[in-house]
């Protein structure tokens, strides 16, 4: 080579080395080992094609594209090795002021730790054995907008990994805790009291707790219970409920009457929950069609509430209405003695009768053997082949009275007068009333005329003398001597004779 000094053997130089001048360049080779005692200063650029170079042994080395600090055999492009606690790599600003660092932590220098600053201050420290925290800022996974302090874009997981059925949608909460149930708290004051509380298992039931670890609500494989651990319906509350408004929908049950379907059946109907008032039961059949064709429809409601020894208060009203060429209902009777509900008679011969009770609480026992009985206490009924006479065809039954404190007015009541003399139509019963007033004279007879004429029949007339009459103690009197679907006639007398002004009043009745 051109300008180049060759060392085949060793060459020792105490002392500087320069080669070339200030103004021209120079190469510098040694084939073999170049030993330096001091400090070497490279101006250019420094070829080493032997696959690397060592500075102080084990302190930094290069050797075939990897780097070494602190050990000589680097496996990895940067491998630092240090046996000191908290020695490591930090990175620093110009000013000498700390922004980040990865170091060792423990005595063996075994777990680490990667910490970053911001003004000085520990924002972001993640360790491999210890507690970790994010204080810098919000923190996104999935997103690079977090707009809460975690914002995960995309689902969830706590604890194990999800079963094979479960499919995320992208927004899910999945927790896996590896036990029968799984326990939230809530506290909202950090490390201070739990406010509430719930537990999730997996057997259906899932219950909320207070602050005082007091179940509050429950939730039991589709039952919902406030106040009690043991739902039994869809909303059970054991308590008072206040609402502004309730709707509810009583489940619909059914059940099927054998037997002859000339033969009306005893059907016990019980109160579980007696104590609590009157109990309501719709009786329906909806569909005309149901069991037969044209065999009927029924729609009807009883209130009853039984005397239940002695408590007496007791009684049943039933809103009757049905459709076909036969009704459905025999007769109906509210328990007595020491017996709780009421029997309602239906048809059989394998009619379905459908039933709710507004509270829901009614139990059924249907009895439709060759001789029906039913036995409670001191009470036997039996079935019947005639309907009572106090069951009506359609319309509404009453035990006790009914007092109407204004008019009484029914759609059947085809005509009416009310005048001073009138009369009223009450379905074919009609009731007249009038008076007759006129000079009458001892032991004459006179015949007034009703309002109307009685289609069929007058069945009663009572009739009144107005008043004593004339001066003294003269007293008439107007016994009727006949009547007919016109009118009536009357005989009118005075104790000592004589004629006088005399008016008489009456009511008829008729159809």
């Amino acid at each position: 080579m051109a300008n180049m000094t060759s060392v085949i053997k060793k060459l020792l130089i105490i002392g500087p080395l320069l080669a070339g001048g200030a103004s021209s360049a120079a190469e510098f080779e040694v084939l073999d080992k170049l030993s330096v005692d001091g400090y070497t200063v490279l101006r250019g650029s420094a070829d080493i094609p032997g696959g690397g170079f060592a500075v102080g042994e084990s302190t930094f080395v290069v050797k075939n594209g990897k780097v070494g600090i602190g050990t000589v055999a680097p496996n990895s492009k940067l491998n630092v090795q240090s046996g000191t606690q908290w020695s490591g790599i930090t990175l620093t600003n110009a000013a000498g002021t700390t922004v980040g660092y990865l170091v060792g932590t423990s005595a063996a220098n075994d777990s680490g730790q990667l910490a970053l600053n911001s003004g000085g201050v520990n924002q972001v420290s993640i360790l491999a054995s210890g507690n970790s925290y994010f204080s810098g800022g919000s923190v996104g996974i999935g997103t690079t907008a977090p707009l809460r302090a975690l914002h995960v874009s995309g689902s969830l997981g706590v604890g194990g990994t999800a079963p094979g059925s479960w499919t995320s949608n992208g927004s899910d909460i999945f927790m896996n805790t590896g036990a029968a149930s799984s326990t939230i708290q809530l506290r909202p004051n950090g490390e201070g009291s739990v406010v509430g509380s719930a537990i999730f298992s997996g057997g259906g039931v899932h219950q909320f707790f207070n602050a005082s670890g007091v179940e509050q609500v429950r939730f039991n494989n589709g039952n919902v219970g406030i106040g009690t651990t043991g739902p039994a319906y869809k909303l059970d509350v054991a308590g008072t409920l206040n609402a502004s408004s309730l709707r509810s929908s009583p489940e619909v049950s059914s059940f099927n009457v054998g037997g002859d379907f000339n033969t009306f059946y005893p059907v016990y109907f019980t109160e579980p929950r007696w104590s609590d008032g009157v109990t309501e039961i719709e009786l329906t059949r909806s569909d005309v069609h149901t069991d037969s064709t044209w065999r009927g429809a029924l729609q009807s409601k009883f209130m009853n509430h039984s005397t239940n020894c002695g408590h007496a208060a007791s009684f049943i009203n039933m809103d009757y209405n049905y459709y076909g060429t036969v009704p459905f209902i025999g007769g109906y009777q509210t328990a007595p003695g020491c017996n709780n509900g009421f029997v309602i008679w239906l048809r059989g011969g394998g009619t379905t009768y459908n039933y709710r009770s507004a509270k829901g609480l009614v139990n059924v026992q249907d009895y439709s053997t060759t001789s029906p009985k039913l036995a409670g206490g001191d009470w036997t009924v039996t079935a019947k082949t005639a309907i009572d006479a106090y069951v009506l065809a359609q319309g509404n039954s009453f035990t006790n009275n009914v007092y109407v404190g204004g008019s009484l007015k029914a759609a059947s009541w085809a005509a009416q007068s009310l005048a001073g003399s009138g009369y009223a139509n009450m379905g074919g019963l009609i009731i007249q009333w009038g008076s007759y007033t006129a000079t009458m004279a001892h032991g004459s007879s006179y015949s007034p005329s009703f309002p109307i004429v009685f289609p069929n029949a007058t069945l009663q007339v009572v009739q009144g003398v107005g008043n004593t009459v004339g001066t003294g103690t003269t007293v008439t009197y107007a016994p009727i001597t006949a009547i007919t679907t016109s009118g009536f006639t009357f005989q009118y007398g005075a104790v000592n004779g004589g004629t006088y002004a005399t008016t008489v009043r009456y009511i008829a009745i008729g159809y």
